[in-house]
C-alpha cells in the first residue's frame, strides 16, 4: 500500500488544505468510542457541528463526549499516515481498542 508521502502531491495538498485527515480521524476516533447505532446519522451530525460551529477547533477527539475522551492520542502521526500505511482495517481496529 502506498504512503501518504508518496501519493500525488496535487492530491497531498489537497487533502491537507481541506483538512481532511483531521476530520476523518476525528470522524473515526468518535464512531469507534461512541459506537452509536445509527453510524450514518452520527457522521451526517459531527459534520454538521463542524460546519456550523463558529471557531469549532477541530482535534482528533472532537467528536467524542468529553466523559468517553481517551487520555491518550490515538495515533502518534497523523491519521492519514497511518491509514495509508495499513496492511488491512483490522490493524486499525485493533489500535483503536488498544487504546480503549
Amino acid at each position: 500500500m502506498a504512503s501518504f508521502n508518496s501519493i500525488d502531491p496535487q492530491l497531498k495538498a489537497y487533502l491537507l488544505r481541506q483538512r481532511l485527515p483531521d476530520i476523518f480521524e476525528a470522524l473515526f476516533v468518535g464512531l469507534t468510542t461512541s459506537r452509536p447505532d445509527d453510524p450514518n446519522e452520527f457522521i451526517k451530525s459531527c459534520l454538521r457541528e463542524y460546519q456550523t460551529g463558529k471557531n469549532f477547533d477541530l482535534l482528533w477527539d472532537s467528536f467524542v463526549p468529553e466523559k468517553d475522551r481517551p487520555a491518550i492520542r490515538v495515533f502518534k502521526r497523523t491519521f492519514i499516515e497511518k491509514f495509508f500505511s495499513l496492511k488491512d482495517l483490522a490493524e486499525l481496529v485493533s489500535i483503536i481498542q488498544y487504546t480503549y
